[in-house]
């Protein structure tokens, strides 16, 4: 799927998003992600930033997503997105005081302005590497030195997403794998060494979803609101004990990588 221009990409994402608002599929399975990413960043994330953004607002405009955690971090929350129509939602659902309609390549930010960002599965939509990197050196602008950037991407040391990478999105659509265009991504060793290369230090590394996505969301779908929701939530979490293995970033649908902003005294790290 070939997006050129911003128009394009943001005149797409506006029609998913009137699509799964239309539909309202996968709570529960919604459920389960914010669930994740909230213990993530519960041990990440201690109160006291300055400036936080969220680098899009796709969960926030569907469901709970992950805005009310992020408000016990800063009292100055930030939300983005290339969709109009799903900032727009986000906001008022939350009642979010500070988001915009833009572009996370492209930011409308003064150099340093945050001491914080979080950026959950937003750069693995696009169609290059290229565009991750682009979007990856304006994150580390819009960072104060001495800032954190919290990254979660799809893991394509997976077996299962590398082979999903592989497919024509047409094909992963029409067979209800993913239901929206899902693009390039990186082995958690090549996002080090952006990173890195961008002025980042490597603060911490994790993974996130060990039972296969798609059985989950199939699952998820047709237990919806039944007594047994309880249950199959508490078995989705319980495969989380896998990321404790050696195997974890071999089955894990996501890495998520902790990256701090060096500051311009900040020495080398010994080879």
């Amino acid at each position: 799927m070939a997006l050129k221009t911003r128009q394009e990409s943001e005149r797409y994402w506006d029609s998913v998003s009137r699509e799964w608002r239309r539909t309202s599929p996968d709570d529960l399975w919604r459920e389960h992600c914010d669930g994740l990413y909230q213990n993530l960043l519960s041990g990440w994330v201690a109160p006291g930033a300055r400036r936080l953004l969220k680098t899009d607002l796709f969960d926030e405009s569907l469901a709970t997503g992950l805005l009310p955690q992020l408000s016990t971090f800063s009292n100055q929350v930030f939300g983005i997105d290339l969709s109009y129509r799903t900032a727009r939602r986000a906001t008022t659902h939350h009642r979010l005081r500070n988001s915009c309609n833009c572009d996370v390549r492209r930011l409308p930010f003064q150099s340093g302005a945050f001491d914080l960002v979080i950026s959950n599965s937003t750069l693995d939509h696009f169609e290059s590497r290229a565009e991750i990197e682009t979007s990856l050196k304006e994150i580390e602008r819009i960072l104060e030195p001495g800032g954190e950037l919290i990254l979660t991407l799809d893991n394509l040391s997976n077996p299962v997403i590398r082979l999903r990478h592989r497919l024509p999105f047409e094909w992963l659509k029409r067979l209800s794998i993913v239901p929206y265009f899902v693009g390039e991504t990186l082995r958690i060793d090549e996002a080090d060494e952006m990173l890195k290369s961008l002025g980042f230090e490597i603060v911490d590394v994790s993974t996130l979803m060990h039972f296969p996505r798609v059985i989950s969301i199939f699952v998820s779908r047709h237990v919806g609101k039944t007594r047994l929701r309880s249950q199959f939530l508490w078995g989705l979490n319980a495969f989380e004990k896998i990321g404790r293995w050696r195997s974890r970033f071999v089955t894990a649908h996501y890495f998520a990588i902790r990256a701090r902003k060096k500051s311009p005294s900040t020495p080398e790290s010994a080879p």
